[in-house]
């Protein structure tokens, strides 16, 4: 009986471990945002896909890649941030990355 009562000390370390690995997996993934894909992408297809996403990125990552405070504004109205971005000019990075992505793929 003692050879039963190892294996279920076995089977529970490796389940335990296997929680473990699935969840250093997903804490991997956590982290990864648009802009993350943005520089790991490959672009493929046309040469003018090529370029389309080369812009794109460029366009992108111009807005800038994190939420930082609103300072000092683009235009009389105050409705863009030079120095930091707001939910407008974020999403417009996120918008242009998009594009850039998709143009990745040809």
């Amino acid at each position: 009986m003692l050879w039963r009562s190892n294996i279920r000390s076995l089977s529970t370390r490796f389940a335990a471990l296997a929680v473990i690995a699935a969840g250093l997996t997903l804490a991997g993934c956590a982290g990864n945002s648009i802009f993350d894909d943005l520089d790991a992408a490959q672009p493929t297809g046309s040469p003018f896909s090529q370029a389309l996403f080369k812009d794109y990125a460029y366009l992108a990552r111009s807005f800038g890649t994190s939420s930082e405070p609103s300072g000092e504004s683009f235009d009389a109205q105050g409705s863009m941030s030079l120095t930091g971005t707001d939910s407008t000019t974020e999403n417009l990075a996120v918008a242009f990355a998009e594009k850039a992505l998709s143009a990745a793929k040809g």
